[in-house]
């Protein structure tokens, strides 16, 4: 109804005249004391409807808060404060909030309301709204239907079991027919409401709440493997890795996925011991393929194990069983070009630990079409190769370079008046004892 305005003291008359020739439905009058509007006082604020006004004060420099009830935002100043005005009553300085409810929105509380726009009355035509709600990873939303009344097929409630249109929709639904209760499988939901251009109804209140989602099952550990992560809700990774020696064969992480049925994306993944391979780490483990089983027939394996200039590697077998003279593992120092064997082994008999003086080391293994044993656990360990003596002193001439390790070159060159003799360029080379691999020029 029309809200009439202050009365100007502390009383008031009404006055109601009827004629002789009709009559109405009359009215009904709410009248509600208030304070007094003064220089010290603003006038008296009403709560909104569907919300609540914080605070009673309304003297000069007080602070009234509002909000709005669950499913409604509040249009207008969150806050309004009594201000006091020069010769004149004190005013609030913004306008009185109102509550509305939206045509739609991104909801994120763990519990709140959807209704139908000017619910509890009829909601307009030609209305589209979407709602999102998304609850944090690990939860579902749980949906109370309190009221719902819609045009019969024509107006209509799609809900979606997921962020967007695109997921898998739960149902549409219009008339009065929606179950009481919806359940998401994952932590968002996405509503969609469309009216047409005639015939409204009463429309919706539905609620909602975050609830705990079953959790996926405790992946398998791959055998010779490790996983990473102890969470298993939905949306949860874990992660896989080998240890060493082996290779993972298979996706490295896997997903709990939303959905009726908990599961993850990927089944978990193998850990295998390769025939052969490249290794570049500074520590590392080769292993017979198979391992800790007997390794398979007919196998002619190599691995490559690279490290940084100046390194050489250590090695050590932790387990060795071949089969005698016919299967062997053999341990070749430098490249393809220039090879030196550091040893050929065979049987049941662990081999004393071997030096490979070069940072170019190859491991060969070979079997043949019968007898399998268990095989070998290889660690190997990089150590800084020494360097090559220093050139210097270097009489009647200069040395151009400071870096004596392996690999690395110096150059010579003489004083005015004098001659080199020898080779200009000297390179520190791989091997058992650290040398140049030419004699140190002179200077004549």
């Amino acid at each position: 109804g029309e809200t009439l305005p202050l009365s100007s003291g502390n009383q008031i008359t009404l006055t109601f005249t009827s004629s002789h020739d009709a009559s109405g439905k009359g009215f009904h009058f709410v009248y509600q004391a208030v304070p007094r509007t003064s220089s010290d006082q603003c006038s008296s604020v009403p709560e909104p409807k569907f919300g609540q006004r914080l605070g009673n004060s309304f003297s000069v420099d007080s602070v009234l808060r509002f909000e709005c009830n669950s499913g409604y935002i509040l249009q207008g100043a969150r806050a309004i404060q009594c201000q006091k005005v020069p010769n004149s009553l004190a005013q609030w300085n913004e306008s009185y909030p109102t509550c509305v409810v939206p045509c739609g929105g991104n909801l994120t509380e763990l519990k709140g309301a959807i209704l139908t726009p000017g619910f509890p009355e009829p909601y307009d035509n030609n209305l589209n709204c979407v709602w999102k709600i998304t609850v944090p990873e690990g939860a579902g939303v749980k949906m109370h239907v309190f009221s719902f009344a819609t045009e019969q097929n024509w107006d209509a409630l799609e809900i979606y079991d997921g962020g967007d249109a695109n997921s898998p929709r739960l149902g549409s639904f219009s008339g009065t027919s929606i179950p009481a209760v919806l359940n998401s499988t994952s932590n968002s939901l996405y509503l969609h409401f469309h009216s047409d251009i005639s015939v409204s109804a009463a429309g919706f209140h539905i609620e909602y709440t975050a609830v705990g989602l079953a959790s996926c099952p405790e992946p398998e550990l791959p055998t010779n493997g490790v996983k990473v992560g102890d969470r298993y809700l939905v949306n949860d990774v874990v992660m896989f890795q080998c240890e060493q020696g082996y290779t993972l064969q298979g996706p490295t992480h896997a997903t709990c996925m939303p959905g009726p049925v908990r599961r993850w994306n990927f089944p978990p993944p193998l850990c295998i011991a390769q025939c052969g391979g490249v290794l570049t780490e500074l520590t590392g483990v080769i292993l017979s393929p198979g391992f800790p089983g007997n390794y398979p027939s007919n196998l002619d394996c190599t691995w490559k194990v690279l490290l940084p200039m100046g390194y050489g590697a250590y090695f050590a077998f932790v387990n060795f069983s071949t089969e005698p003279l016919h299967d062997f593992v053999e341990i070749l120092s430098g490249p393809p070009e220039a090879q030196e064997a550091i040893g050929r082994f065979s049987g049941a008999r662990p081999p004393a630990p071997a030096l490979s003086t070069t940072h170019d080391t190859t491991v060969h293994f070979q079997s043949d079409y019968s007898q399998n044993k268990q095989g070998f656990r290889l660690s190997f360990q990089a150590y800084q190769l020494s360097s090559c003596p220093d050139p210097n002193p270097f009489r009647n001439g200069l040395v151009m370079g400071a870096e004596y390790t392996v690999g690395s070159s110096v150059s010579f060159r003489c004083l005015p008046g004098y001659t080199l003799v020898g080779h200009p360029i000297l390179s520190c080379r791989h091997g058992r004892s650290r040398n140049w691999d030419h004699p140190i020029p002179t200077c004549q």
